[in-house]
């Protein structure tokens, strides 16, 4: 398993007035860690590849606040791969605890066809490796 680790620097307008990083703005976060594991370990870039990955599941859970002060990771692995899908895990970790979790399913899918393919053989070397 694979772990990408993505530095995040906040923007002012990522904090809400009790300077807590808004649940928004996690997130974006998280897709700024998705696009580091999409470069990283599968070696594509999402926004232009064919076939790509897109979210059809997700869901998140805040454990802990955010806040301004804090230096925060993403953290992204994939926990599962499946004949057409993935099932990626990030974490948002403040000081070495962990405050948000979300797993993510993700689906092999041709932008020309509009249909979902089986996931290309170098991605599952990729992640296994």
């Amino acid at each position: 398993m694979k772990v990408i680790e993505t530095k995040i620097q906040k923007r002012f307008a990522d904090i809400d007035m009790f300077r807590h990083v808004n649940n928004i703005h996690q997130q974006a976060y998280l897709d700024l860690g998705k696009t580091d594991y999409y470069h990283n370990v599968l070696q594509l870039d999402a926004l232009i590849h064919n076939p790509t990955l897109v979210i059809v599941s997700a869901k998140t859970d805040f454990l802990g606040q955010v806040r301004y002060e804090d230096d925060i990771v993403v953290r992204s692995w994939v926990e599962r791969v499946g004949g057409k899908s993935i099932t990626l895990r990030q974490q948002i970790v403040c000081s070495g605890e962990v405050r948000t979790e979300n797993e993510s399913t993700l689906v092999c899918f041709d932008l020309k066809t509009q249909q979902t393919l089986p996931l290309p053989t170098p991605w599952r070397e990729r992640i296994g490796d």
